[in-house]
């Protein structure tokens, strides 16, 4: 249970951001960030998992991989680079 939650709490966290009325693409992608960082912390737990979340995420990743949105990104007043 703890696993699962530590998994889930990024992604609800990452929803509730995306529901609000100034949620923007560069939200989006830094809630990929967050829930690719906890994935990637999960390392001996169900690899199988693991392994299907990992795939999943870098095929959204593959949809970011543009100019733009990446620029959206480092603009957004929440990027601490």
């Amino acid at each position: 249970m703890k696993v699962l939650a530590f998994v889930l709490n990024p992604l609800c966290k990452v929803i509730l951001a995306l529901e609000r009325r100034t949620a923007d693409l560069s939200d989006c992608y830094l809630g990929l960030a967050h829930i690719s960082f906890a994935i990637k912390k999960l390392l001996q737990f169900n690899s199988e998992f693991r392994n299907h979340c990992i795939e999943k995420i870098n095929e959204r990743f593959h949809e970011f991989d543009d100019d733009i949105y990446l620029l959206t990104f480092f603009l957004n007043p929440l990027f601490q680079g």
